[in-house]
């Protein structure tokens, strides 16, 4: 590195005229007195000047460098000079691995069903140059569009396939966003959907919808359970009445959610609720008589899960 031979010959200048000192004692002081040493002052002189404007960047730092206002190059790791009056440090930048996980964001199903979502997201900056340059706070820009990016990405999936195939709509998130983040100089490592949650409104809907937009609500995730239904009863499930239907559906999430390492997160109201729906519904559900119910949930709950 030219810093370094230019830092290692002044060293090695001084130690020189120190072991001429050592070596040939008065005469090379009267000649180093007389001669030499305004020099050697102005060496050390400009020695300290010098190291007064040398930057150094750790392996993992890199650092924007502006020359009269404008972008001139990247720095690090190791040593650089930073010109005093033409030269800026603007921004110094850390390219480690970076996380982010966002919180309960609200994602609509394909069928329209809300459901609120937990993503682990981790990144790192590759390109320093655009990080800095191509956007004003680069996490905000990021989170923004992660936010966007999973919402529309979720919306692609019915709420059955969204809770079945977890792993896969992380996946093409991740391909999703590739270009955009190449744009801004970041690499996505990996995104990771940690837990998904039926929110408590759309629980609500199903025991008293209050409202037009609540009894839609309901309806659309009856219509989604009946589909699941059919594909294990098939046309028993014609005879269920909608609270049957649900219910069957919200025990079968229970059995899902409560299994070790689920990603499915249940709300508070949800027994309260899967206990109303229950109400008045007779042993049998009007299936006939001699069915195991429990096997029926287990089998709705393998549905679910794609299996």
């Amino acid at each position: 590195m030219e810093i370094d031979k230019i830092v290692f010959g002044i060293i090695g200048f001084i130690a020189l005229v120190l072991l001429l000192s050592q070596m040939f004692g008065g005469i090379v002081f009267k000649i180093v007195g007389t001669l030499l040493w305004p020099f050697f002052l102005l060496t050390l002189f400009l020695v300290g000047f010098f190291f007064t404007f040398i930057k150094t960047y750790g392996e993992t730092e890199r650092a924007i460098i502006y020359r009269f206002g404008k972008f001139n190059r990247v720095a690090g790791p190791g040593w650089s000079i930073v010109i005093p009056f033409i030269e800026q440090e603007f921004k110094k930048i850390d390219i480690r691995t970076r996380s982010k996980t966002l919180e309960n964001v609200q994602v609509f199903s394909k069928d329209d069903i809300p459901l609120y979502t937990n993503v682990a997201i981790f990144y790192g900056i590759v390109d320093p140059k655009k990080a800095v340059l191509q956007v004003t706070v680069l996490e905000d820009v990021l989170f923004n569009y992660f936010i966007g990016a999973i919402r529309n990405g979720m919306s692609n999936f019915a709420m059955r396939e969204i809770f079945s195939k977890l792993d896969e709509i992380s996946t093409g998130l991740e391909k999703n966003v590739v270009f955009a983040l190449q744009q801004w100089g970041v690499n996505i490592i990996s995104i990771q959907i940690q837990n998904i949650k039926l929110p408590e409104d759309v629980l609500n809907a199903l025991i008293k919808p209050l409202t037009s937009e609540q009894e839609a609500l309901a309806t659309r995730f009856q219509a989604e359970a009946k589909r699941v239904l059919i594909e294990v009863l098939g046309d028993a499930a014609e005879r269920l009445n909608p609270n049957a239907i649900s219910y069957l559906y919200l025990k079968a999430l229970e059995k899902i959610g409560t299994a070790p390492n689920s990603k499915i997160l249940l709300p508070a109201n949800f027994s309260s609720v899967a206990n109303t729906l229950s109400a008045g519904i007779s042993a049998g559900l009007g299936l006939g008589e001699g069915l195991d119910i429990q096997k029926i949930i287990d089998q709705i709950a393998e549905k679910i899960k794609g299996k």
